[in-house]
């Protein structure tokens, strides 16, 4: 009787593991990222999943804020692959690590991944991979400075997803290339393919990840250019983008960008909105001078509704985080 017992309570768990699965599947493609990721996590704790399904679990933990969970998910995708000997996924997720760990500013861990995923590509015939790690050294080249190497990069990244037919790197590609193009100092050129990569974003062409990585791209450009018109308009493009795929926006430091436009554009409750969230996912992330800049710019928005104590507040944190927060302390003080 106990053994009949036992066996019948196994077999429960089984189905609700398995109907937690499916769920978190179907939520995944809806793009309901929370109710995704706490359907896969209790898919998870039977230990059901795939190495795929590890990666929509680590997705969801990305779009949530729970970068602890998403590289933990990931990391165990891409133990699952190489046990698999899929050395092109592994290569995949290993990109996907290697920028996780670059928004914690752990710029060695991530040029550890990106060298794994370059050593499982080594052999591997021409793939849509091998654009992706394009993509990734075109971002290390501008971060060190050579900016005609990370055009080049660029290009590379986009050729292949234009030979292979894969729309999101060929998208990323046209982004990376128009950010060095205006880091040397082209800015028409530049602008106009970031421009490009955008259009195709919010036509639906792109998936989500790499939507987020154009407007991020876009939206950060337009600020240090402060060209906040173009940025203005592709973030009205992007919100009914959102509102179709039912996304209520990306997270981290994309939220502050886009913040900083709906405040200039005098949309007060909707920047606060925004930056709050940005303030509790960057911390999350571990992130300290980027959740730096979401609580200055939560004083910015703070201050031009009056309200200076809450102002200085969200001044004091950022300034304790590691960012000046000017010019917006010393007008509060003026």
């Amino acid at each position: 009787m106990k053994q009949r017992a036992r066996m019948n309570n196994k077999a429960t768990q089984h189905q609700v593991a398995d109907n937690a699965l499916q769920q978190g599947r179907e939520a995944f493609e809806r793009h309901a990222w929370r109710e995704a990721f706490d359907l896969l996590s209790a898919a998870d704790a039977s230990g059901t999943l795939s190495p795929e399904d590890l990666e929509h679990l680590g997705d969801a933990a990305w779009w949530t804020g729970c970068l602890d969970e998403c590289i933990d998910a990931r990391e165990r995708a891409f133990a699952a692959y190489l046990e698999q000997q899929e050395p092109r996924r592994a290569s995949f997720v290993a990109f996907r690590l290697a920028s996780d760990h670059q928004v914690r500013r752990a710029q060695s861990v991530a040029f550890g991944w990106l060298g794994q995923a370059a050593r499982l590509l080594e052999h591997e015939p021409e793939c849509p991979e091998h654009g992706y790690l394009a993509y990734a050294q075109s971002f290390v080249a501008q971060l060190g400075g050579d900016l005609d190497g990370a055009l080049e990069h660029a290009k590379r990244a986009f050729d292949i997803g234009n030979r292979l037919g894969d729309r999101d790197l060929q998208a990323l590609g046209l982004e990376k290339q128009g950010a060095a193009l205006v880091a040397k100092g082209q800015v028409t050129e530049g602008l106009a393919l970031l421009d490009e990569a955008m259009a195709a974003a919010v036509s639906g062409e792109l998936g989500s990840w790499a939507t987020g990585v154009a407007y991020c791209q876009l939206i950060g450009t337009c600020s240090s250019l402060v060209d906040y018109q173009r940025a203005s308009e592709w973030t009205e493009a992007l919100r009914r983008w959102c509102d179709r795929q039912s996304i209520v926006g990306f997270p981290g430091i994309c939220r502050v960008h886009r913040a900083e436009i709906m405040r200039l554009r005098g949309a007060w409750a909707e920047a606060e909105k925004d930056a709050r969230f940005a303030c509790d996912e960057l911390q999350r992330l571990g992130s300290g001078a980027s959740a730096g800049a979401a609580f200055r710019e939560l004083g910015e928005i703070r201050l031009r509704v009056g309200d200076h104590a809450a102002a200085e507040e969200a001044f004091r944190q950022a300034h304790e985080l590691g960012l000046e927060p000017q010019p917006g302390l010393s007008l509060l003080r003026l």
